[in-house]
């Protein structure tokens, strides 16, 4: 594989091929017994990846441990897997001996859905130890890690899932052989804090063998048995190859299809009709105005802190494929706005938007291969730099490395594999230009116009978004409304809302697909109506308990609802986005609600583990 695993949340693009070992020869040829012994053993390691999405940094991680792994001859089996699928190994009755590595990312304090049923099972077991005490040893035949991959922004549901998983194991009586390892996409490097993780766990896995316990690998380090891990530029390879087939403006050649993502299933994509779009906030980051001279690396001032902040409530046309339940969100897929891409192509003569070329591979089979484009299949230029790869990304090290092997000028190439090489360097670069992209790097570092097909392996995919769905499938008839809400000073999905929004057209399209979430039942509200229901949100939050009232009053349900929402930073009742939905539902006698304007602070105070609301709402 050429080319490399990308991370959803803060799009890097690193690949497995680019996790090279400095351990010196002599030790590879020293390790061929313990590799011979592990082959010959057939010990098993099951790797996991309980994530959502399968460019990201979860399943990335997860498949850098399948390589390291492979390299020591363990069993795979079909590893990467899911949680789920390895339920049913932990349920049977096999008590051989087998190593698991998990990768866990949590949303919003929850699991993926490819691992509940796995956590559902490590719930009622453990609750039952109480009861059945010999269930602390149901797994001592497992030895197993955890690694997991979060956003350090959500104080209180932070690597919730990654921590209760490895705590779980363990009163089941698994064998932890290294201390749980972190990721977080507000401040990691996801390279670095994977190689971090691994030279502590690579001797204690080797460790844990039963072969070997303390026996032959007592005094070795991780040093020995890996060497350092550096970033080294991803190989190039025969496998894959782009090929021209012709231009669009060639009316013997069958025009090709037009991909709106490589992320998801293409027939679960839908192009729907924007019926209104309101935004309020700071306008996105614009990368425009740092590419107005190429020659010239300085970007904008940084904004100040909170002023990033932008809220958009998005109606678009319903479709009966998206008919949806409170709870649910919708996916939006994004477009890279059209002068970013006259710009790229502008550092790129001999190629324009209307070329159609596709890839092809040598090999046969391409399950495991880590190129995120489709083989065999005729794109133009223009699709795929507009919506499967992301040029507005911030750059990461792996970025910068593999691009220095591209660039014409070998001063180029110095500079880059420099700022590359060296964390320190590299932190201050990115601290000195907060807002450069890797279309500012490409721009200033020119690239050899014969490598764009190598250019195209590098850059990271371009990522959609999903946000909650404010409406109701039942009372709103018209359009479907979606809440979206942050403060991230890259995202392609809001910058691409907003410049609809400023646009001249009345009523664009765009690609959006729904996805199921935590469906917020009436059943509750049914059995209390005489209660009040009282709610407290905060940020997007809001969004699925709006369609919920609107759900109750379509119902008719005699009830009554306190709504108090927590405004973010620059946001007022006044231009609150959704207060035209409060103010409907408040009209309809179900629901009171307070807007109120952030207190100092208040974001660490509402993520207290232990949170007195009663304190807060008085103070």
């Amino acid at each position: 594989s050429r080319a490399g695993s990308l991370d959803s949340s803060s799009h890097r693009e690193l690949s497995s091929s680019s996790i090279k070992s400095t351990a010196k020869k002599s030790d590879g040829r020293a390790w061929a017994g313990l590799r011979a012994m592990i082959k010959q053993k057939g010990y098993r390691l099951f790797v996991v990846a309980g994530t959502r999405e399968p460019s990201g940094s979860t399943f990335t991680v997860a498949s850098w441990f399948c390589e390291k792994a492979a390299e020591f001859h363990f069993n795979l089996g079909s590893s990467p897997c899911s949680p789920n699928e390895i339920l049913p190994i932990l349920q049977s009755g096999d008590t051989s001996f087998m190593i698991i590595g998990l990768c866990m990312a949590t949303y919003q304090g929850k699991a993926s859905s490819n691992a509940r049923q796995f956590i559902q099972w490590l719930e009622e077991t453990t609750n039952l130890i109480p009861a059945q005490p010999d269930l602390r040893s149901r797994l001592k035949h497992i030895n197993y890690f955890v690694f997991g991959c979060g956003d350090g922004t959500w104080e209180n549901n932070y690597q919730k899932i990654s921590r209760f998983v490895d705590t779980s194991l363990a009163m089941l009586g698994a064998n932890r052989v290294c201390s749980l390892g972190e990721y977080d996409s507000m401040k990691d490097d996801l390279h670095d804090s994977y190689s971090l993780y691994y030279k502590a766990l690579a001797p204690r896995l080797m460790h844990s063998l039963p072969e070997i316990g303390n026996r032959k690998l007592r005094d070795v380090d991780s040093s020995t048995l890996m060497g350092a891990v550096n970033i080294e530029p991803q190989l190039s390879s025969s496998a894959l190859h782009m090929e021209f087939v012709g231009d669009l403006s060639d009316e013997a050649i069958e025009k090709p299809t037009v991909l709106p993502s490589v992320v998801g299933k293409r027939d679960s994509i839908f192009q729907c009709r924007v019926v209104k779009i309101s935004s309020k906030g700071a306008p996105a980051p614009d990368i425009r105005h740092s590419l107005n001279n190429s020659s010239s690396t300085d970007p904008l001032p940084p904004p100040d802190g909170d002023s990033l902040h932008r809220s958009i409530e998005v109606q678009i046309e319903v479709l009966p494929e998206l008919a949806h339940l409170a709870g649910d969100s919708l996916l939006i897929y994004p477009k890279i706005p059209k002068k970013v891409l006259y710009k790229f192509f502008s550092l790129f003569t001999d190629y324009d938007p209307d070329m159609i070329v596709q890839w092809t591979s040598n090999f046969h089979c391409t399950s495991n291969r880590r190129f995120h484009l489709p083989l065999n299949t005729p794109l133009t230029l223009g699709n795929i730099f507009a919506s499967l790869v992301d040029l507005t990304a911030l750059p990461t090290r792996q970025f910068l490395m593999n691009v220095s092997t591209i660039v014409e000028d070998p001063e180029h190439e110095k500079s880059l594999n420099e700022k590359a090489s060296d964390v320190g360097k590299f932190q201050t670069w990115i601290k000195n230009n907060p807002s450069i992209r890797l279309l500012d790097v490409i721009a200033n570092y020119p690239i050899k116009p014969s490598s764009l097909d190598r250019l195209i392996e590098f850059l990271p995919v371009l990522q959609p978004r999903a946000y909650p769905i404010s409406s109701n499938w039942r009372y709103h008839t018209n359009y479907i409304s979606i809440f979206a809400s942050d403060s991230l000073r890259h995202n392609p999905v809001i910058s691409y809302l907003q410049e609809l929004h400023q646009g001249k057209e009345r009523h664009p399209v765009i690609d959006v697909a729904l996805r199921r979430g935590e469906p917020l039942s009436l059943e509750v509200l049914r059995n209390n109506e005489s209660r009040p229901l009282f709610l407290i949100t905060k940020g997007v939050s809001i969004a699925p308990f709006i369609s919920l009232l609107f759900e109750a009053n379509n119902e008719k349900l005699a009830m009554k609802a306190v709504l108090v929402h927590y405004l973010a930073p620059q946001e007022t009742a006044k231009n609150f986005v959704l207060r035209r939905s409060l103010r409907r539902l408040q009209k309809m006698g179900i629901l009171e609600y307070y807007l109120l304007e952030q207190p100092s602070g208040l974001t660490k105070i509402f993520n207290l583990p232990l949170l007195d609301l009663w304190k807060l709402i008085n103070n």
